[in-house]
């Protein structure tokens, strides 16, 4: 499959993103996942731009976001049409609009927690599954919001990832690693919620 963005710093309309959408669709032959990037200067993709790619054979699927001011549920509008893969943090709401997966970061470092917040939306225990977002964002949140005021990338992925002693390499550049300070914090983080 293919995760393909919008024309990113085009100022497409909606008209425009049906127009590239159905035409990668008609020549390709896998799937393809939209990948709604309304953060790098384009309109995010409405609800009835999503209905009218119905008709396109390969667009499967797509990572919703929705910038400040539209309704993140529009996506019930076509949850039963495309896989809706939730990109903004807000995994038991898209659930609950008929979504099918959600962006974890943190998966690679845990994976027991997301496939035990999966097992409680899949069986409809909402509560549940935030309560264990919640713990999760909670703990670690902070520690995330100041590790990436000194460097943007991956920092606390690739941070997790080192400490449970799964390292994948250094960020790409010109990303800076952990150091030593923001690992024994992460660290402190991580156990404090049982990681």
């Amino acid at each position: 499959g293919l995760q393909i963005d919008p024309p990113i710093f085009h100022g497409p309309t909606q008209d425009d993103y049906v127009r590239y959408f159905s035409d990668i669709s008609d020549a390709v032959d896998v799937g393809i996942m939209i990948y709604n990037t309304h953060w790098y200067g384009c309109p995010s993709v409405s609800a009835e731009t999503m209905l009218n790619l119905a008709d396109a054979e390969h667009v499967a699927a797509i990572k919703w976001g929705v910038p400040e001011g539209l309704d993140y549920d529009d996506m019930r509008k076509f949850s039963q049409i495309f896989n809706v893969i939730d990109n903004s943090g807000q995994t038991v709401r898209c659930h609950k609009n008929g979504g099918r997966g959600y962006i974890s970061a943190l998966i690679p470092a845990y994976p027991q927690h997301d496939l035990e917040v999966w097992r409680l939306l899949e069986e409809g225990r909402y509560e549940e599954a935030q309560a264990k977002e919640d713990l999760v964002n909670n703990a670690i949140g902070p520690v995330g919001a100041k590790i990436a005021q000194r460097s943007g990338g991956y920092r606390l992925a690739k941070g997790m990832m080192q400490i449970v002693g799964h390292s994948s390499g250094p960020p790409r550049q010109p990303t800076l690693p952990l150091n030593d300070e923001e690992l024994a914090e992460l660290r402190e983080a991580m156990q404090s919620i049982g990681w």
